[in-house]
């Protein structure tokens, strides 16, 4: 965050420099990247499961939720039989939690 408009408030002789985000290493910022979207994607284990135990069973992967309200809200959005399921570190789902 770049808020100038609080930076501005004070004197540039005691304001701490800002350094830039950047890595000299184009690999190395790539894989921080990586470990930071996955560190973000395992904090949401909260999923959306469409008509669970059904031969049509879907899950929702592509929008994982950090709380099971967030979940739960978000299904009933849907208009079909759903179920909040959490998803174990093996990558299974599992109601019992």
């Amino acid at each position: 965050m770049n808020d100038t408009a609080t930076l501005d408030m004070f004197p540039p002789e005691v304001r701490a420099p800002r350094k830039p985000i950047t890595s000299a290493d184009p690999e190395a910022a790539r894989v921080l990247r990586a470990q930071k979207l996955a560190e973000k994607h395992e904090a949401k284990r909260w999923v959306v499961v469409e008509n669970p135990g059904t031969v049509d069973e879907y899950v929702w992967d592509h929008c994982r939720c950090s709380t099971y309200r967030e979940a739960l809200a978000m299904g009933s959005d849907c208009g079909v039989r759903f179920d909040v399921m959490f998803r174990l570190p093996d990558g299974g789902l599992t109601t019992e939690f």
